[in-house]
């Protein structure tokens, strides 16, 4: 979810905070984190956009050699 205000009087507000799509194993609820939030700015978006990139991005295991070799 991202919130935005847009203010005249002062700099506006940009925050967002994400959850999971699924609960992991063995949960009934569903993970969530807040992600950088501050003034109304581009620079706020793009940490706001990093954190969203960083939060979806998965880990892969590294290349075994077994992995390596059938590759040849």
């Amino acid at each position: 979810r991202i919130t935005a205000l847009d203010r005249s009087k002062d700099e506006g507000y940009l925050g967002c905070t994400v959850s999971n799509r699924k609960p992991r194993a063995g949960e009934d609820w569903t993970r969530g984190n807040d992600l950088p939030d501050g003034e109304f700015t581009k620079e706020t978006w793009e940490h706001i956009k990093n954190g969203i990139l960083a939060y979806e991005l998965i880990k892969l295991a590294p290349k075994t050699e077994a992995m390596a070799d059938e590759e040849k």
